[in-house]
């Protein structure tokens, strides 16, 4: 008797605290991923239940268009594209082997006001929706009707956003309320969260294989009449049997990158956008750049992607090996920049944020670090510390008083008691007085260049000096003639 009475606690106590836990997560089940102004919003479906006894909002961000989302609304349903949820949670779970797709089909997509909408193959339970209303590329609403009165809904509205971007809304609107409803609650947000995560994975993709391919397919091209059937007459429509790889490897890279270069900036990742995402091939493993000035890169050609995003209306490139498990900080690109910035066989560096753009020679390398540019050269020599000709590139601000002279002199006090430059020779930088010293004191020493623009200070440092070290000098003066020949302050 009193192991019954214990193990009635302990249901007592578990039912207890399951309430306790929906209770307490209900609101933000309720309101998962929607903003203020959504829930707010009146939105297609709400004039057929206007009088809901209970309103659900959720919401993704999505980095597609609506003619981009739209299409895998409209194909929805068992037997068609599935409900792009947890197809392990679907088929072992509820006991409902749906198939995901992974493409659009021209053949679902012709749905109409009144149809049928199933959501488990070969069985009536749960009952099918009917759809109450379509909105070509804003809407898709659907529910069950009960004596020609709608008893819930589901209401899913594309909202566009500024940025190209979209935000996909799902409103859940129902009469139908009570104990059995509050106990499963927890579980329809977790299916509903997945298809909304399945919808953005799919479309994302699609915009991303869109733009690899430059050209749209049926969704880019979605009117407001319903495209055209590829079925011949008399022929059925067969479903795919597809496996939907839930993170394409192109929105993979695009993930990674925006994430990435949110931190580098930073900026609200909600605010970074795809501009181009193309295959390419890279001349080596380091996919043209090289992260650290001693790491080798095979020489043998990679294939793998190039990404430019932009942010803050600044482009960014990012190099990525065609598995994605590689994805590399190229820089600010040339994208946008003036004419003359990368003279074809060169490879170029573009800093917005710092004014100026220049080229450099290919067989060169630019490291992935986030403070000053740093471009190598081929290394020389055997053993663990070779040599290789190098620059590096500092920006700072103009202090209050200073001149191109004092900042001179101050640079030249702070080596010391030790043998001054033996060269000091004005030059000109994209039209402003630059003054180069060489050869600077240090481990073979350097050539360095001072100029200054605005309110920035710009100081290069070309190493080791020519004079200073025979294996390396034609690489040396091959990238000094390069650099300021091309260099550019921008407008």
């Amino acid at each position: 008797m009193k192991t019954l009475l214990k193990i009635l606690l302990g249901i007592i106590v578990v039912v207890i605290l399951c309430v306790a836990v929906v209770a307490v997560a209900t609101p933000w089940m309720d309101r998962w991923g929607a903003k203020d102004a959504e829930i707010a919003a009146v939105l297609p479906g709400d004039e057929l239940l206007p009088n809901a006894a209970s309103v659900v909002n959720r919401a993704v961000e999505i980095q597609a268009s609506s003619n981009q989302i739209y299409p895998w609304l409209v194909q929805m349903g068992a037997g068609r594209g599935g409900l792009y949820s947890y197809s392990w949670l679907e088929t072992n779970l509820l006991r409902c082997p749906l198939i995901n797709a992974d493409r659009i089909h021209l053949e679902w997509q012709d749905l109409k006001v009144g149809d049928k909408v199933e959501m488990c193959p070969g069985q009536a339970m749960p009952p099918p929706y009917t759809v109450a209303r379509l909105d070509p590329n804003k809407a898709v609403v659907m529910g069950h009707l009960d004596k020609g009165e709608w008893t819930d809904l589901w209401q899913f509205v594309i909202i566009p956003q500024s940025d190209g971007s979209s935000r996909l809304v799902l409103r859940t609107s129902t009469n139908i309320v009570g104990a059995f409803w509050t106990i499963i609650h927890p579980g329809i947000f977790i299916m509903e969260r997945g298809m909304l995560l399945g919808i953005k994975q799919r479309a994302e993709g699609l915009a991303l294989s869109e733009m690899l391919a430059g050209t749209p397919t049926i969704a880019a091209t979605q009117t407001s009449e319903p495209p055209t059937s590829t079925l011949t007459p008399g022929e059925e429509a067969t479903t795919t049997p597809e496996v939907f790889n839930p993170a394409p490897v192109e929105a993979v890279i695009s993930d990674k990158a925006r994430t990435d270069l949110s931190i580098r900036i930073p900026v609200d990742i909600a605010s970074i956008t795809v501009a181009v995402l193309q295959l390419q091939q890279w001349p080596d493993s380091c996919l043209g750049l090289a992260p650290e000035p001693l790491k080798e890169c095979t020489k043998d050609p990679v294939d793998g992607y190039r990404l430019v995003l932009n942010a803050a209306g600044h482009p960014y490139e990012y190099r990525a090996t065609q598995d994605g498990e590689t994805i590399t900080f190229g820089g600010p690109t040339m994208l946008g920049a003036p004419e003359g910035c990368a003279p074809q066989g060169t490879s170029s560096i573009y800093s917005p944020e710092d004014g100026y753009c220049f080229a450099y020679p290919v067989r060169f390398h630019r490291t992935d670090d986030r403070g000053p540019v740093a471009i190598y050269g081929p290394a020389y020599g055997p053993g663990p510390e070779p040599l290789y000709a190098a620059l590096n590139i500092e920006v700072s601000r103009l202090a209050d008083g200073q001149t191109l002279d004092s900042i001179l002199d101050a640079f030249l006090q702070s080596l010391g008691p030790v043998p001054m430059p033996q060269t000091r020779q004005e030059i000109t930088v994209s039209g402003e007085k630059a003054v180069m010293l060489e050869v600077v004191p240090g481990m073979l020493g350097s050539r360095d260049v001072f100029v200054v623009h605005g309110n920035l200070v710009f100081h290069f440092t070309f190493w080791p000096a020519p004079s200073a070290a025979s294996q390396t000098a034609a690489d040396v003066e091959d990238l000094y003639q390069t650099v300021f020949e091309t260099f550019k302050f921008l407008p």
